[in-house]
């Protein structure tokens, strides 16, 4: 069999997308530690440990935006199908992937900065194929696998 079932289906493929979005941006925000408690014998100390961790803000702040923009797109395209097939879910499991994979490149930019921008460019560039630019293309493939929901087309 080619295809898998309709909306129940699908519920389980977004929830389980869900889930998956959800752990990789609790995992950003773990990547940001405290100043260590030897370093901190003021309150001055402390502000200064704070913002000594800039790049690690940085670093969570890009990534949750990449994280928040994907996971839209994510659910937008959610609302364009009315089923989906195995090479669907093959796909759905590479973006996951990709998702997954995000708390990496964030803790590398927050420890090592400018030094880590062209890794970043290139895993930014490799994730393309999932912005809002290639939905009509996503839509055409939607239309020839019979998947499609007109009614939800802007």
């Amino acid at each position: 069999m080619n295809s898998l079932s309709g909306k129940n289906e699908n519920s389980r493929i977004e929830a389980f997308s869900d889930g998956v979005f959800a752990i990789a941006i609790t995992l950003l925000i773990l990547e940001i530690k405290v100043p260590p408690l030897s370093s901190v014998h003021s309150t001055q100390d402390l502000w200064n440990g704070l913002i000594k961790l800039w790049p690690s803000y940085l670093a969570f702040s890009l990534s949750f935006c990449v994280l928040l923009i994907s996971w839209i797109n994510h659910h937008y395209l959610f609302n364009l199908l009315e089923g989906s097939s195995r090479p669907f879910l093959y796909a759905n499991g590479f973006l996951l992937l990709t998702i997954t994979f995000m708390p990496f490149p964030a803790a590398l930019l927050a420890q090592y900065g400018h030094r880590f921008l062209l890794f970043r460019g290139i895993h930014q560039f490799n994730r393309l194929e999932f912005t809002p630019a290639h939905y009509p293309y996503t839509e055409t493939l939607a239309e020839q696998t019979g998947k499609f929901r007109s009614d939800k087309r802007d």
